[in-house]
């Protein structure tokens, strides 16, 4: 294996797949209701709560496991803040995408 996978690309695609089943489990937990916020055109944004207080213990673990690897300081902080860029990242390509392939959705601006 490359020392850049081991060291950046393999903490932050397991971080990032903990962070999907974590969400994933948070939104299944029916005591803490999830936050909802809709926008002027429909499309609407769930967010877990309990996955929002799960996200820094996930970046840790992330920068734990670059160091590992022997990853530098650079390496160790883009392994603890590649679950939430790669979350924002789909977060923000998918909602225009979703507008564009949904046919209910009007493209007027």
């Amino acid at each position: 294996m490359n020392i850049r996978v081991r060291q950046l690309w393999a903490p932050v695609l397991s971080t990032f797949l903990i962070s999907v089943a974590v969400q994933f489990a948070a939104l299944r937990v029916p005591q803490v209701p999830p936050w909802v916020f809709f926008a002027w055109n429909g499309v609407s944004v769930v967010l877990a709560p309990l996955w929002l207080l799960a996200l820094p213990f996930i970046g840790a673990m992330g920068a734990w496991l670059s160091l590992r690897a022997g990853g530098s300081a650079r390496d160790r902080l883009l392994a603890a803040l590649g679950a939430a860029g790669l979350n924002a990242a789909i977060l923000t390509l998918g909602v225009p995408v979703g507008m564009i392939i949904e046919r209910q959705f009007s493209l007027r601006i």
